[in-house]
C-alpha cells in the first residue's frame, strides 16, 4: 500500500511541475499566460491574446500529461 502511495504522490508533484513548465514556455510566446489555481477549475492555463485595442481571444487551457511505463 506504502508503494502505491508514494506513486500517487509523486504523479501529483510530476503534474504540478508539468503545469508550471508548460505555462513557462508559454509565457515567452505569449506573455499574457496565468496558471488557474481553483480546485474545481476545468482549465489549468489561460492566455489571453489582444488582436485589436478593443478587442482580445482567451484561449483556456486543460494540462494532461501521459506517462507510459515500460516495466
Amino acid at each position: 500500500m506504502h508503494n502505491i502511495a508514494e506513486r500517487g504522490k509523486q504523479a501529483s508533484v510530476d503534474g504540478f511541475a508539468h503545469e508550471h513548465i508548460a505555462a513557462g514556455i508559454l509565457m515567452k510566446k505569449y506573455q499574457n499566460v496565468s496558471l488557474v489555481d481553483l480546485p474545481l477549475s476545468p482549465y489549468d492555463i489561460i492566455i489571453v491574446r489582444k488582436i485589436t485595442a478593443d478587442n482580445s481571444m482567451v484561449f483556456y487551457h486543460q494540462i494532461l500529461i501521459t506517462h507510459f511505463d515500460l516495466n
